[in-house]
């Protein structure tokens, strides 16, 4: 029965698909976005925060005063810079890769170095004072590797321990983490 009227089962599949079609379009119409900026917008990190920073400073309009009365005109940005190091040469054979004394020296020299720049120094001159330590001591694992311990009299527990990388006996890779995770929980 079905090879006598093929043509009429195709037609029929064909007119219900074109049914359900026509009737989707016609409930939920096609609304063309022709605003161009829609199109710049991203899920991306970068197009967030960017939105995060234009609403801020939108809303921020109607404000000319904080609180205290201070003018608020500082807009602030957050830098980061990450360095990482990798053994060559004869650093290699070192025992402890780069937690090795010797490793942990060069690296707080060049930390050190870098401090004394003078874009660095701008760069740190721009932070806020309470953010300034963070910019001028760094976020680096030699502060707590490197500190530096003042001793009273003959004693042999330190009396303050500073963590500034500034010190010349390096602790234990172990304890320096454990001092790390202390002081960001």
């Amino acid at each position: 029965l079905m090879a006598d009227y093929s043509c009429c089962c195709v037609l029929l599949w064909l007119g219900a698909v074109l049914g359900i079609c026509i009737g989707g379009i016609v409930s939920l119409p096609l609304t063309i976005e022709t605003n161009f900026n829609s199109f710049l917008v991203t899920d991306v990190e970068t197009s967030i925060k960017l939105n995060a920073v234009a609403n801020a400073l939108e809303s921020r309009a109607g404000y000319t005063q904080r609180r205290l009365g201070a003018v608020q005109d500082t807009i602030y940005m957050s830098k980061d810079l990450l360095v990482t190091y990798e053994l060559k040469g004869r650093g290699l054979s070192l025992a402890g890769g780069v937690f090795h004394s010797k490793a942990i020296s060069s690296i707080s020299k060049f930390e050190q170095s870098l401090r004394i720049l003078p874009g660095w120094q701008s760069l740190c001159g721009r932070s806020v004072n309470s953010s300034r330590g963070l910019c001028e001591r760094g976020m680096t694992l030699v502060r707590y590797m490197l500190p530096t311990m003042e001793f009273d009299g003959n004693r042999l527990v330190p009396s303050m321990v500073m963590m500034d990388g500034k010190g010349f006996e390096p602790v234990e890779v172990q304890t320096a983490l454990e001092l790390v995770s202390k002081q960001n929980s």
